[in-house]
Parts: structure tokens; C-alpha cells; sequence
């Protein structure tokens, strides 16, 4: 029996990130990257469009916060897993950010 690839779709604004993701990513035979983006704004019409297994995204978007993108991609895609990374070394906003994404399930 042939199992299928996990299929992702990254985002995060810097393009470099993504195409570093992209080298890691495709160096696993059972991983397909189906997308990837910059703009944040495009992450619903792309996870409608694509129904990835799993989205990898940064949590702190320009123009839209990627804590608020998880339960609006939760809402387009109840089983769609999420995971976020967070680029902020200041303690305490980081902190603040930790819990809010704890609360979502994160």
C-alpha cells in the first residue's frame, strides 16, 4: 500500500524563511510542500484551495496577527493542523503571545 505525502503549505513574510523551509522540507520523501505565501491575506483562499494536512506559518504576521488566522483557518478546515513559530526574543511579549496561542490549542 502506498501512503500519501503529508501535504503543506507554508507562510511567512520573508521569502527566505519559506525557500530555507522548502530545502529542509524536501529532503523527506513523505512531505510535499502544495503552496506557500507572504501575504497573510492569502492564507484562507490558499487553504481552501489546496485542503493542505498541515500549515506551518509564523505567528506574528504584517496586516494580519497569526494568532487571530488560526481560528478563522480552523473555521475553513476543522482538521487542518497548524503550527506556528514565533521570531520574538522579548520576554514579556513573547510571553503574552505564548499564552494567547496556548489558549487556542496551540
Amino acid at each position: 500500500m502506498c501512503k500519501q505525502p503529508i501535504e503543506i503549505l507554508i507562510v511567512d513574510d520573508q521569502p527566505v524563511v519559506i525557500e530555507g523551509m522548502r530545502a529542509v522540507l524536501s529532503e523527506y520523501a513523505d512531505v510535499r510542500i502544495i503552496g506557500a505565501t507572504t501575504c497573510a491575506l492569502e492564507i484562507f483562499n490558499r487553504i481552501k484551495a489546496l485542503t493542505p494536512d498541515i500549515v506551518i506559518m509564523e505567528a506574528l504576521l504584517p496586516f494580519y496577527n497569526g494568532i487571530l488566522s488560526v481560528l478563522q483557518i480552523k473555521r475553513i478546515d476543522p482538521i487542518v493542523k497548524i503550527i506556528l513559530f514565533l521570531r520574538l526574543r522579548i520576554g514579556f511579549a513573547k510571553n503574552i503571545v505564548l499564552s494567547k496561542l496556548k489558549l487556542l490549542g496551540c
